[in-house]
């Protein structure tokens, strides 16, 4: 993810500049309190809804360009 914001409405964004990077094979988790946004970072990861600006890069493509199946085949989600 390279300075992504993100509003599940225009005029209200919840996240902001968002960066992280990950590395080959490298296992992540995602901890925080209630509302931190953890729900909403896998959301964008597995493209159920795209950034209002920035970008999220797998293999240094763009998850766009991705067919989504190929995504939900390579991301294991487990909720609490």
């Amino acid at each position: 993810m390279e300075k992504v914001d993100f509003g599940y409405v225009p005029e209200k964004q919840v996240l902001y500049d968002i960066t992280l990077y990950a590395r080959p094979g490298q296992k992540i988790a995602f901890v925080g309190a209630t509302g931190a946004g953890k729900s909403t970072i896998i959301a964008l990861l597995m493209r159920l809804y795209d950034p209002s600006e920035g970008h999220i890069l797998l293999d240094g493509r763009d998850i766009r360009e991705y067919d989504p199946e190929d995504l939900y085949s390579i991301f294991g989600v487990v909720f609490q």
